[in-house]
């Protein structure tokens, strides 16, 4: 059954994905006075900026911070910005590893975070967005499933147990390239090819929680590690969180996040969380056994021919008069 929003009465702007960028679009447009929804299939807004609390420790299972430029630029629209916490002293250098040495190295771009992660920045744009002509401007748990545009608008369908269209005079894509590339294929049918030709590396983000001791802080000081080595470790960087900002775990722990990618990140947890110690012993010496392991699963799409068709097509929607943009 299809329950359609009157036509005669369309949003001036309906926002697809309520990532970071989703979410400050949408408040942008709402401070300029335009009706507008924001929907995302997820059942929590953030996208890839999420913030998991467990056993002691706070864990970022996204960004891990914001350069305080970006934070400025995120936070503007807000009427009530939440306070952030900058980098601690003890972080603000790191190292690069080249696959033989580590070399000390400044952290640049003066990094900060929300006192309880980002996902204060998540919570304040959710708090600010609130309605819109009656109805709330999140809605989460709806997915688009299509986009039909014509000559004034944009009828877009919502999946869901009810299915429901709603009428828009613009349509904001921000979703990830595959995505994008899947609802604008009817549009320009060599993205439907595009999409299935897109590849992806998996990548892992593995916590590690220890107690600290005299050995923790000897070993593992400043930022973390920047790795060079071209990818044979398979780490991308090491981010020693409680050196960094204040509050990411209870006192007397230490928390480390590793981000590996391609084949160190394929494996079971247990492989991943090996690999993610075997870099801390090998980047800073350090080797004692963890208390606490948590791996998180991503990808990330190959920079290839085939994604840059896909977002050249995709950012040409605009000239073609879809009234359908990607962000």
């Amino acid at each position: 059954m299809t329950t359609p929003i009157d036509p005669n009465a369309p949003l001036d702007l309906l926002v697809v994905g309520a990532s970071l960028d989703g979410l400050q679009q949408a408040l942008a447009a709402k401070a300029l006075g335009r009706t507008v929804r924001l929907v995302d299939e997820a059942p929590q807004p953030g996208g890839r900026t999420r913030t998991m609390r467990s056993e002691g420790f706070v864990c970022e299972l996204g960004p891990f911070a914001l350069a305080h430029d970006e934070w400025q630029e995120r936070t503007r629209l807000l009427r009530s910005p939440p306070p952030f916490a900058q980098l601690l002293d003890s972080a603000r250098t790191g190292l690069v590893f080249d696959g033989t040495k580590a070399l000390p190295t400044a952290v640049e771009g003066d990094p900060v975070s929300g006192h309880g992660g980002l996902e204060d920045l998540i919570t304040a744009y959710r708090r600010e967005l609130g309605s819109t002509a009656g109805s709330p401007v999140l809605q989460l748990g709806r997915a688009v499933t299509a986009l039909e545009p014509d000559a004034s608008g944009v009828t877009a369908t919502l999946g869901g147990e009810v299915e429901t269209q709603v009428r828009a005079r613009e349509v904001l894509l921000c979703v990830p390239v595959d995505r994008a590339a899947k609802l604008c294929a009817p549009l320009d049918h060599t993205l439907s090819t595009m999409a299935g030709n897109l590849r992806q590396l998996p990548t892992a983000l593995c916590f590690l929680g220890y107690w600290t001791s005299a050995a923790s802080e000897a070993a593992l000081r400043g930022y973390g590690a920047l790795a060079l080595d071209g990818g044979a470790s398979g780490v991308v960087e090491v981010i020693l969180c409680t050196n960094a900002f204040p509050r990411r775990a209870v006192p007397g722990k230490t928390l480390v996040r590793v981000e590996l990618v391609s084949a160190a990140a394929a494996g079971d947890d247990v492989a991943i969380a090996a690999s993610a110690e075997r870099a801390l012993r090998t980047i800073f010496g350090f080797d004692h056994a963890p208390l606490f392991r948590r791996v998180h699963r991503g990808h990330v799409w190959v920079a290839d021919g085939a994604r840059m068709e896909c977002e050249v097509r995709l950012r040409a929607m605009a000239a073609l008069q879809t009234r359908i943009r990607w962000h």
